[in-house]
């Protein structure tokens, strides 16, 4: 009987292979943070912002949308591309933690900067400010071209009101020159305060940075400035 026993067990089949999980990009805990920025009228606490290096280059800046400038960041009205390097006095990044980070500015200007009024185009939703050299071994790499459709990235950052920075998984539906739509895996997902925030694939290289958010009752979307369009204006930025 014993040996009958040893016999099915020998023979069950073995049983199928459990598919890895995709292991998250590593980050460096300085490269995304929330953003503190000083105007004459006082401050204001809006989205979110990354260190980015500019490619064939070794300067490094930071990185953020322009609509944050607008009413969508609290302000009155939106600021003109060459307004927002008068307005802002200074950027202050605050990391993990709501540890401050080393100041930033001044903003720089980004020729037709402004808020999209084509929600399938973002690529004019850009602000970018001056960084130390403090933050050269978190600046992030910018891929070499877009995502594709299908393909598996985290949107990384800080929310307001968490203590830790976030990697949130997500799908793209559709890549073009002009916009990245993506789906986040998780439905329970609050992506709040994510403007501005990278979307890197499994290399840790940004392909996008968060625009807009929504939720169709079943599903949080989100839409980014792909990062084609992202490099060839920092690329401008930095040769001007």
């Amino acid at each position: 009987m014993l040996s009958a026993l040893f016999f099915l067990i020998a023979c069950e089949p073995d049983p199928p292979p459990t598919k890895k999980k995709a292991p998250e990009p590593e980050i460096h805990e300085e490269s995304v943070f929330r953003l503190e920025l000083d105007h004459a009228g006082g401050s204001f606490n809006a989205g979110s912002g990354f260190v980015a290096r500019v490619p064939e280059s070794s300067r490094i800046l930071g990185v953020t949308v322009h609509h944050l400038f607008s009413p969508a960041g609290g302000l009155e009205r939106e600021l003109f591309a060459a307004e927002v390097e008068r307005f802002v006095l200074g950027v202050h990044p605050i990391g993990m933690n709501s540890k401050a980070l080393p100041d930033g500015g001044p903003m720089l200007y980004v020729q037709g900067a402004k808020v999209t009024g084509n929600r399938q185009d973002w690529t004019s939703d850009l602000a970018v400010f001056k960084l130390p050299n403090h933050y050269q071994d978190a600046a992030l790499t910018l891929a070499s071209r877009n995502a594709s459709v299908g393909e598996t990235l985290w949107l990384v950052h800080v929310p307001h009101e968490k203590e830790e920075s976030r990697m949130e998984k997500v799908i793209v539906q559709t890549s073009n020159s002009n916009l990245l739509l993506f789906r986040f895996i998780d439905p329970r997902v609050n992506p709040a305060g994510a403007s501005g925030a990278p979307l890197v694939n499994k290399k840790g290289e940004v392909v996008g940075m968060n625009t807009a958010e929504g939720n169709d009752g079943k599903n949080w979307w989100g839409t980014a400035h792909p990062v084609e369009s992202i490099s060839i204006k920092l690329r401008a930025v930095d040769e001007g």
